[in-house]
Formats: structure tokens, sequence, C-alpha cells
């Protein structure tokens, strides 16, 4: 039976006062993550920040020790020589013992990817070093296709740094809610056919948060979400399996939880990623 995951929707209060981020100790959307007794994050170990002069952008996840995987979009119009990738972090504004940084040395976008559609949406990037990872704080997350069970609506989990209303900046706290895809059905609101393929795009919707009041106030993905990526976690043959099946490509505008968002099918792209970046094994290429 699938295990409700993981899924950083940060939501949107559609009615802010002023503009201004309204950070009141209570986010509504989304769950922020917390450490272990020790300080450790050991939550989301393969979620990394990509920064642009330290200031966070996108996200994205850990495939090996020596490279991270993103959407082409995050990285459009980048310089290179400014960007850094983080892991093993949990809060942007805090400095954490289990923090890596490493600077970018390649960027490289699907060769079809398409900046109107988003067709093809996925880039990967090359570290300047290889990370060190430990399984803890920092760790890769291994690609699959969906899983689903025949009659079943598959469950993910979102996680990112993103706005938290509106027109704001990031979230401090990484943070993470549950969506459920649309696997049955090639139509995914309010996306056209060109805007949305679902052989190698996944439609997720929000599933709603039934502990908040009534009203809009629901979990869905914000601008900063970019890239971030999909989980599932199930029951394997042999024991509880999370694996990652997507990155944030597409959301709606104004962060409006009644859209539904589109992410890259990760299983699509076996072959290149393998190609291009090697196996998801822990040794430094």
């Amino acid at each position: 039976m699938m295990q409700q995951p993981i899924a950083c929707f940060l939501l949107v209060i559609i009615g802010f006062v002023a503009g201004a981020p309204g950070f009141n100790g209570r986010i509504i959307g989304g769950t922020p993550v917390t450490p272990d007794p020790d300080g450790i994050v050991t939550q989301f170990p393969y979620v990394v920040s990509i920064e642009d002069d330290f200031n966070h952008f996108c996200g994205g996840f850990i495939y090996n020790p020596k490279w991270v995987v993103t959407s082409a979009s995050c990285m459009e119009n980048k310089v290179i020589s400014r960007l850094t990738v983080v892991a093993g972090q949990m809060n942007l504004i805090d400095p954490e013992k289990t923090e890596e940084r490493q600077s970018v040395f390649k960027v490289i976008p699907y060769s079809t990817y398409n900046n109107v559609t988003r067709k093809d949406d996925i880039a990967l990037i090359e570290l300047s070093n290889a990370f060190t990872l430990d399984t803890q704080a920092r760790d890769l997350i291994k690609f699959n296709e969906v899983f689903t069970d025949e009659g079943y609506t598959p469950t993910g989990t979102f996680i990112g740094w993103g706005a938290t209303v509106l027109g704001g900046g990031f979230s401090p706290r990484l943070r993470y809610a549950d969506v459920k895809m649309v696997e049955n059905n090639p139509v995914c609101n309010p996306y056209n056919s060109e805007e949305f393929t679902i052989s190698s795009m996944i439609c997720a919707a929000t599933i709603p948060d039934e502990t908040l009041p009534s009203g809009p106030a629901e979990p869905t993905p914000c601008a900063l979400d970019d890239g971030s990526p999909l989980v599932q976690t199930y029951n394997g043959a042999n024991a509880e399996t999370t694996i990652v099946v997507g990155v944030l490509s597409k959301y709606s505008p104004i962060c409006d939880s009644a859209d539904s968002s589109v992410f890259t099918r990760l299983s699509v792209y076996y072959a290149w990623l393998y190609r291009t970046a090697g196996e998801q094994v822990y040794t430094t290429p």
C-alpha cells in the first residue's frame, strides 16, 4: 500500500497584507522539515538548493556525488561562475553543520528542451567537486517511473523552499506537502495539449489539508520551487522504498491550488541520465 510521501507545495496566501510576505509564525500549506535531536536533517537528504550569487532560486536533487538534477528552465540565462549547489541544508538563512557547498562546473540541459512549452524540461549540473555523501544529511536518491496500482490514484510528495505567499521570497525552512498524480488522463488542467504531454510529464494536483480552515488555503507549488523533486514512498518487496519520479516544471503563475502542477517525468530520460552522468553510485567519477 502506498505511503503518503513528501511534497513541498509551499502554500500561497492569496489575501496577504500590502503585498508583503506574512510570516506570522504559521505558514499555511506544507509542513516544515525539522532536524533530529543532534541537529541533523535526515528526512530529505537528497534535496539541494541552487544559488545564484548565494541567493536560492531553484531546487534539485542529488543524482550521484558529482551530479545534480534540476529543470532546464531553472538554468536559463545563468552564469555558471555565479552558481553554487548546497546539500545537507534545511534552513536557507542560518548555517548548519551538515551543509556542504560546491561550485558548478557545467550545466547540461536536455538537447530538445523547449522554453515555450517546457517540453523536455530537465537539466544536469556537474559539480566542480563531488559531494561527500553520508546517507543521513547528504545522500543520493534513485529515480524511477511512477509507482501505480490498478484502480489506485498514486500519491507523491514535493519538497522545496518556494514562496509561502504570492509575490514572496523563498521559505527560510525546507517544507513538504502531499499531491496526487493523475496517471489515467491525458488532460492536465489548465494546460493545453501542447503544454502537457503525459508520456513525458506528470500532472499533480493538491491533496486538500483537512486540518486547515475551509477556503483557498491549500498547499501548492509557488515561485522558487522550480526544479525541486517529486518523490514517492511505497512498500517494496523487502522494505519501504523511496524514489524520485519528477522535477517541478510548471505551476500556476498566481500559485492557485485549484490548478494542477506539471513535473518532468524522469523515467523518460533514463538513457540520457546514465549516458551523461553515469550510474547512481557513491564513488566519485
